[in-house]
């Protein structure tokens, strides 16, 4: 194993000490497996929260562009502390519970590994030839071919999240086929066959020009964040809504007694399309 692979701590060590907002406080252990990569066990509490996938069908609305700016910190703090995550995906971000249920957490790093050295910041080597290591459903057209991950390659696979919780789908998620690889193959061919504007149609612009920034990233290139950020916060003051930290989950006990009195369904069918 290369020396700039090697950490001075576990990484659950330092996620604890750094106290970092929507990421530590979902957390209850960590069990290292080597260098470069831990086992996430997660408490009995963290079953009950609910993720951003399940919100999205539950609430049945858009994304909030709030919410949208939590995680992208809680990325850039992964980030800033010598770590990728290599398997972004809505089901590990959860709201918290109670007090902290405006918090949006990211977790699971089953998959996660250092792109640099936490000392030196020595990036890892480019390699190729890699296999798929995350969700092939939002993983970037350079994991895809078999690229070495860094940090551009949570950057795409954040921008087809939101991409996803936006609209509701993405046009790759109706492939079917129990052949994984040929499944993957298809997949990838459709991601590289969109153009931004198809892929972002009737959504705001802003998230077009997220996606294309990510298509942007060299490999050992430090995300501009706080463009990321000003994106979101621009459409944000265009659309007028309030920075206020109230989320959608909020709204869905709300929502369940309105429907509940009314006697409608108290969950709205989840799109298929």
């Amino acid at each position: 194993m290369s020396d700039v692979l090697k950490l001075e701590a576990p990484l659950g060590n330092v996620l604890r000490k750094s106290k970092l907002r929507g990421i530590t406080s979902i957390i209850s252990s960590f069990q290292a497996i080597d260098n470069d990569k831990i086992e996430l066990k997660k408490n009995e509490e963290s079953d009950k929260n609910k993720s951003l996938d399940e919100i999205q069908v539950i609430a049945n609305r858009f994304i909030t562009i709030k919410r949208l700016e939590q995680i992208l910190r809680s990325i850039e703090a992964l980030h800033n502390h010598s770590h990728i995550h290599r398997d972004l995906k809505p089901d590990n971000f959860l709201f918290g519970l109670g007090m902290k249920s405006h918090i949006v957490h990211l977790i699971d790093f089953g998959l996660c590994k250092n792109y640099r050295h936490p000392l030196t910041y020595e990036h890892i080597l480019y390699r190729t030839g890699k296999t798929l290591t995350g969700t092939a459903r939002y993983c970037s057209l350079y994991t895809h071919h078999g690229l070495e991950q860094s940090r551009r390659d949570d950057i795409e696979c954040l921008s087809y999240i939101i991409i996803y919780l936006a609209q509701g789908f993405l046009p790759w998620m109706s492939i079917k086929n129990s052949n994984r690889k040929k499944r993957n193959e298809k997949l990838m061919e459709i991601k590289e066959s969109l153009t931004s504007k198809e892929l972002c149609s009737n959504l705001p612009y802003e998230f077009e020009l997220f996606y294309k920034y990510s298509r942007t990233l060299s490999y050992t290139q430090r995300p501009d964040y706080g463009y990321l950020r000003n994106l979101l916060m621009t459409l944000i003051n265009r659309l007028k809504e309030k920075f206020d930290y109230i989320y959608d989950w909020h709204l869905i006990v709300k929502l369940f007694k309105e429907n509940l009195d009314a006697g409608r369904p108290i969950l709205p069918k989840k799109r298929t399309t």
